[in-house]
């Protein structure tokens, strides 16, 4: 018995220990990074505000409708039973990160023999992969599910599975509302699939309809309780959509960035990355026509196509595709190291050097951010006043105490005055941060008409109990409200 699990334990490790060296390395550099982590990041603490907005019943934190709530459910069921939800959130994020290295892995395996290590080194590598593993935002998150989905709908061959597919799908979508063009990319799968089956046409075409009824059926299980739900409450079921649209199309001069930002930005995580063309390229040759290189092709150009029709662009928006890419580039390698007779140790010792010459600054020097001590006391001043009410123009706050925000500041100077004036009786602090009121101003030159007479009225009728000003120039005031 024992002789037997240790020769388990030899061949396990002798098959995966590349994969085991990347995932350790990656998980020891990504801890020791995340100690110097000093602030929460918006999106984080947005979902953190959520959470504790659910599981107070709206007595605490905030609400977006246009965030989907599947990470707020899982953060605030954290909370509840009295586990800081921004330190959990980011150890599930860096389990799931560690999950999707995984998935890629053992979908570039699948595709083709001995790429696996490649494609889990080439994600691992990507700086925007290793910045934003251990964050707890959706990005990651919704495309751990959307890999697995288009993994399970790749591999199906019963009605179950396929069935499951649509669920996952489901809860790529459920975690970010983009991800559910994996649904068109579930699709297109079967559609393929078709092509490379057995039988008469007439057969096989009837097994597509099924099988996408089924997908469908999986996927609108979950969706369909989500959109009645947000009808109840918003009277709207689209309106989460609705609202996701508009924020994102907000402030186009920022983040309008062109037709080739994420070819460009693809080639700066990794130059390997071009090696993504070539299983493409070799398409028109008969015997490399396999049915993954068109699944994971069809879905990085429906993800792909998306994020870059849309105005707002951000080079974390590569998450959505990078695994596949990763898959793409990594049989791409394999095959040229193939065709050369390469070994794949030197392809890693090359990846290392590489690595460390593209990403040793980015190690050394990100996240020592001046700026986060003094933003770190001010987004930490109201840990003392629990369950204050406040307008805060960032929600920064709810990583560290249970506040109510009574409306978000968010826009720019002339909607802080406006929601001064309306809602300072039943406010106890406002929290300013300069640097984020005057984002508005990209696309408003008037966005700023009211800041002195903020500003004036604050200093007349209440107390300031803090301010600060950063070394980016960003001047931070708490005010306590008189009433």
């Amino acid at each position: 018995m024992i002789n037997r699990l240790r020769n388990s334990i030899y061949s396990f490790l002798q098959k995966y220990w590349v994969l085991l060296a990347i995932l350790v390395v990656f998980v020891v550099l990504r801890v020791v990074t995340t100690q110097l982590d000093a602030i929460p990041t918006w999106d984080a603490a947005v979902y953190v505000g959520m959470g504790k907005y659910l599981y107070s019943h709206g007595a605490i934190g905030t609400w977006e409708a246009l965030r989907p709530i599947g990470l707020p459910i899982v953060l605030g069921a954290f909370w509840k039973i009295g586990i800081d939800p921004y330190s959990i959130g980011t150890t599930i994020s860096l389990i799931i990160s560690i999950g999707l290295l995984i998935l890629t892995y053992l979908f570039a395996e699948r595709i083709r023999p001995a790429s696996g290590s490649i494609a889990a080194a080439l994600l691992a590598g990507a700086a925007v992969f290793f910045n934003f593993s251990a964050i707890p935002i959706t990005d990651i998150t919704s495309t751990f599910f959307a890999m697995l989905s288009l993994y399970v709908v790749y591999r199906a061959n019963t009605n179950r599975k396929y069935f499951i597919g649509g669920i996952v799908v489901a809860l790529a979508f459920m975690s970010r509302f983009p991800q559910g063009l994996l649904l068109v990319a579930a699709m297109l799968t079967i559609f393929i699939k078709m092509f490379y089956e057995k039988g008469k046409w007439e057969d096989r075409i009837g097994r597509l309809i099924e099988r996408g009824f089924i997908i469908a059926g999986g996927f609108f299980l979950i969706v369909i309780p989500y959109l009645i739900s947000s009808y109840i409450f918003y009277g709207n079921a689209f309106l989460p959509f609705i609202e996701g649209t508009a924020v994102i199309k907000q402030y186009p001069s920022l983040y309008q960035k062109g037709l080739w930002f994420y070819p460009w930005e693809l080639l700066k995580q990794n130059p390997l990355f071009v090696f993504g063309l070539l299983p493409i390229a070799l398409l028109f040759k008969r015997k490399q026509r396999t049915v993954g290189i068109w699944v994971l092709a069809s879905a990085i150009a429906i993800i792909a196509a998306y994020f870059t029709y849309e105005v707002h662009k951000e080079t974390r928006y590569l998450l959505s595709f990078l695994p596949y890419v990763a898959v793409l580039s990594a049989i791409g390698i394999a095959y040229t190291l193939e065709y050369f007779k390469l070994p794949q140790l030197l392809f890693f010792g090359l990846f290392i050097i590489a690595g460390f010459m593209l990403n040793a600054g980015l190690l050394v020097h990100s996240f020592h951010n001046p700026d986060n001590k003094p933003m770190h006391d001010f987004e930490s001043y109201l840990s003392k006043a629990p369950k204050a009410r406040v307008l805060s123009s960032t929600p920064d706050i709810f990583a560290y105490t249970d506040v109510y925000m009574v409306r978000s500041l968010y826009s720019d100077w002339n909607d802080a005055y406006m929601a001064y004036n309306k809602l300072k009786g039943d406010t106890d602090y406002m929290m300013l941060n300069s640097c984020n009121l005057e984002t508005g101003c990209a696309d408003n030159a008037h966005c700023k008409d009211d800041k002195q007479l903020l500003l004036d009225t604050l200093a007349q009728h209440d107390l300031e109990v803090f301010s600060t000003t950063t070394p980016s120039q960003c001047v931070l005031s708490i005010y306590k409200l008189a009433h």
